[in-house]
C-alpha cells in the first residue's frame, strides 16, 4: 500500500471506534501494517490494540490517551524518535471527527492492507513449516485469515420503528389473475415471496400451473412455465390454447387440428395470440437430453435472460418439483440412498428462494401430496405437512396452498392456504370443471354434516328428502 494510503486506513482506525472494533476482530494477531516498508504506522497499530484491549469494542480512545500510550512505550528505546514523529502524526488527526469517517472506503482499505499481511504472515509459515503436516496448517490458518480479510459483513442490531420507509411491510401485491389463488391469499403475492402448491395426483397441479401463466397474460404480465415432467406438446399445449379461449371445451383441442378450425376460431386466435401469446413463455425441461440438469441455475439463467431483453416474469412456475430433482439427482450421481433426493430437494427450494429474493420475482413451485393423503376421504382438508417425501415443504414458503383429494361425484375439493405469512390461514371450495381445463371456485357448494360436498340451496338429495332420516339410504 502507498504511504497515503497507509495514512487513511490508520487516521480511519484512530478516529472511528466501530471501524477500529472491526479490524482488531478480524486482523486478530496479524501485523496490519508491514514492518519493514511502514514501522510507524506499525507501532501505532500495536499501541491502538493494546489500548483497545483496556477500552474496549467500540469505545472511544482519545488522541491524548494514545499518543501517551506510544510515549511511554517506547522512551528510551531505539524507535523513540520514530514514535515521536507518529505522535506528531497522530496529533493530527485529531481534527478529523468519527462522523468524517466514510465507513465503506475504510473497508477498502483496511481489505488491501488485510491481505497484504496475510501473504506475509503465511510466508513466514511456510518458511518454518518442517514437514507436510505443517504445511497443511499453514496453509489452513491462511486460508481463514483471507476469508476474514474479504468478508465485509458484520452484524448490525437494527432499530425499525425509527424508519417507517425501509422497515414497513411492503404490501404491494401482484394478482396472478386465477380468481381462487387471489382469494385464498388476499389479491397476489408480494413481490420476493416463494410460494409453493401441493396437489394429489391428477388433482390439478399442471391444469393450474398453465392457467397461471395464461392469466398472466390476460393482464398483460410475463410469466415463465417450467416443464420437468410432461412436455409441451399434446396435453400441455392444449390446456395453454383451451386456457386463451376460455369457453372451448380442452379436448377440442386435443382432437382438432389447427388447420381444421373453423374460420370464426382462426380469425378470433389471430386476436387472441396477438394480444396473450408474447407474454406466455415456457421452458420444456420434460422432452430434453442434456438440458435442465442444473436444478435452479438452469431456472435463474432463463429468467436473468428474459430480464436482459424486457421481459422479466413476475411468476416463475415450476410443475413440479420431484422430477426437477429427480432429473438433477440422476445427472449428478446423486444417490436416492440415505435421503439423496431428499437433501437435494430442500437445497433447491432454499435456492429457489433465495432466487427469487436476488431477483425480485415469485417464484412457485408444485409439488405432490403424498399418497396416503391423496387417497383420503375428500372431506378431509390437507395440510401444508403432507408434502411426498418433503414433509418440511413448505418451511422455505411464505405461502403454500394445497388442493385436497377430489369427489369422484361432484368434483369438488377443498382449496387451502394453511401456511401464509401476508394473512390467515383459511378454506375454500373449489370445481374442477374439466371439459375446460380449470378449478374455480364452487360457490353454490358446502360441506355437510356428513362430509359430503353438497348444493346449499339443496343440500339433502330429493330421494333422501322424500324417506328423511329414518330412509335406510340416509347415512
Amino acid at each position: 500500500m502507498e504511504t497515503t494510503s497507509v495514512d487513511v486506513l490508520l487516521t480511519c482506525l484512530v478516529r472511528s471506534p466501530s471501524f477500529r472494533t472491526l479490524a482488531v476482530d478480524r486482523a486478530g494477531k496479524l501485523d496490519l501494517f508491514d514492518t519493514v516498508r511502514h514501522p510507524g504506522h506499525a507501532l501505532v497499530w500495536d499501541a491502538l490494540r493494546r489500548a483497545h484491549a483496556v477500552a474496549g469494542p467500540d469505545a472511544g480512545i482519545s488522541v491524548f490517551h494514545l499518543r501517551e500510550e506510544i510515549k511511554a512505550r517506547h522512551a528510551g528505546t531505539q524507535n523513540e524518535a520514530l514514535a515521536m514523529e507518529m505522535v506528531a502524526l497522530v496529533d493530527g488527526m485529531a481534527a478529523v471527527s468519527p462522523d468524517d469517517i466514510n465507513q465503506e472506503i475504510a473497508q477498502r482499505y483496511f481489505e488491501a492492507a488485510m491481505l497484504q499481511a496475510v501473504k506475509v504472515s503465511m510466508a513466514e509459515r511456510l518458511r518454518s513449516a518442517g514437514d507436510r503436516k505443517g504445511l497443511v496448517k499453514a496453509l489452513g490458518l491462511a486460508s481463514d485469515e483471507i476469508a476474514k480479510a474479504t468478508s465485509s459483513e458484520e452484524t448490525v442490531v437494527e432499530l425499525p420503528l425509527m424508519n417507517p420507509v425501509r422497515f414497513m411491510p411492503e404490501q404491494v401485491k401482484l394478482p396472478t389473475g386465477v380468481r381462487w389463488i387471489d382469494t385464498l391469499s388476499g389479491g397476489g403475492h408480494v413481490r420476493g415471496s416463494f410460494i409453493g402448491y401441493l396437489m394429489p395426483t391428477g388433482g390439478g397441479k399442471t391444469l393450474t400451473a398453465t392457467d397461471l401463466v395464461v392469466a398472466q397474460a390476460k393482464r398483460q404480465k410475463h410469466s415463465v412455465l417450467f416443464l420437468y415432467e410432461q412436455g409441451i406438446h399434446n396435453d400441455v399445449a392444449a390446456r395453454l390454447f383451451c386456457r386463451m379461449f376460455d369457453d372451448r371445451d380442452i379436448d377440442f383441442f386435443r382432437n382438432t387440428q389447427a388447420v381444421n378450425w373453423s374460420k370464426e376460431d382462426k380469425v378470433r386466435y389471430c386476436h387472441l395470440a396477438e394480444a396473450i401469446g408474447p407474454y406466455v413463455h415456457v421452458v420444456d425441461f420434460a422432452s430434453t437430453g442434456n438440458r435442465g440438469v442444473n436444478g435452479v441455475r438452469d431456472v435463474e439463467e432463463v429468467v436473468v435472460g428474459m430480464q436482459e431483453q424486457g421481459m422479466g416474469p413476475d411468476y416463475v412456475i415450476v410443475d413440479w418439483l420431484w422430477p426437477m430433482v429427480m432429473r438433477y439427482c440422476a445427472s449428478n450421481g446423486i444417490s436416492s440412498e440415505e435421503g439423496g433426493l431428499r437433501h437435494a430437494a430442500l437445497l433447491m427450494l432454499d435456492q429457489m428462494r433465495g432466487m427469487g429474493k436476488r431477483l425480485g420475482v415469485i417464484p412457485m413451485v408444485f409439488h405432490q401430496l403424498k399418497t396416503a393423503k391423496a387417497r383420503a376421504n375428500p372431506s378431509v382438508v390437507p395440510s401444508v405437512t403432507d408434502a411426498m417425501e418433503v414433509g418440511t415443504f413448505s418451511y422455505f414458503m411464505d405461502a403454500c396452498y394445497v388442493a385436497g383429494n377430489r369427489d369422484i361425484e361432484t368434483n369438488v375439493m377443498w382449496l387451502t392456504i394453511n401456511k401464509s405469512r401476508f394473512g390467515a390461514p383459511q378454506n375454500v371450495l373449489g370445481h374442477m370443471i374439466g371439459e375446460r381445463g380449470v378449478i374455480e371456485l364452487a360457490e353454490n357448494m358446502v360441506a355437510d354434516f356428513r362430509g359430503r360436498f353438497v348444493d346449499k340451496d339443496n343440500p339433502i338429495p330429493e330421494a333422501l328428502a322424500e324417506g328423511g332420516r329414518d330412509d335406510p339410504g340416509y347415512i
